[in-house]
């Protein structure tokens, strides 16, 4: 049996972690109005994020979809 694709679900961190280690080529991000006041919640611009190389935006509103695959 030949694995073709995994999803891996997280945020910021997860995203870029994967994509450094090459584990990862392609992203979904989605971005949402909520706003997460807590002191005790996670920065998701504390590291940079990787680059989507010609994403595609999909409105899912009131979320926005982009999609593609990674810059190297």
């Amino acid at each position: 049996m030949k694995i073709c694709a995994v999803m891996v679900e997280g945020g910021a961190k997860i995203l870029t972690s994967a994509a450094r280690s090459g584990a990862a080529d392609y992203a979904f991000e989605y971005t949402a109005d909520k706003v997460f006041e807590s002191p005790d919640a996670l920065d998701a611009f504390a590291c940079p994020a990787p680059v989507i190389k010609d994403p595609i935006v999909e409105p899912l509103p009131p979320d926005v979809c982009r999609r593609g695959f990674l810059q190297k």
